[in-house]
């Protein structure tokens, strides 16, 4: 089962998830302004592996937000689009 990750389906996770991905992605700022993010499209959706977007790949493992090098879940095929700081911020806000 492929997971489609649009705005309703991010509101749904733990916000306390969403809060270490934005925090995460806000320690990265500093490295590359336009910081993204895309969650893994595998498994059952609730606490996605997610890898955030620089100029190179930090991938990181939602239990734990720690560093993820296994390779194979975090190809483009088994990715989200990727979502800006400000469309995280934003579905966490509502």
């Amino acid at each position: 089962m492929t997971i489609e990750w649009d705005a309703e389906k991010i509101g749904n996770l733990d916000p306390e998830l969403l809060k270490n991905v934005i925090d995460n992605m806000k320690n990265k700022v500093h490295e590359q302004p336009s910081v993204a993010v895309r969650f893994g499209t595998t498994g059952e959706g609730k606490r996605p592996n997610y890898e955030i977007v620089l100029r190179f790949a930090y991938s990181a493992v939602a239990k734990s937000h720690e560093r993820d090098l296994k390779v194979d879940k975090y190809a483009d095929e088994n990715l989200s689009r990727e979502f800006s700081l400000a469309e995280i911020e934003e579905i966490l806000a509502v």
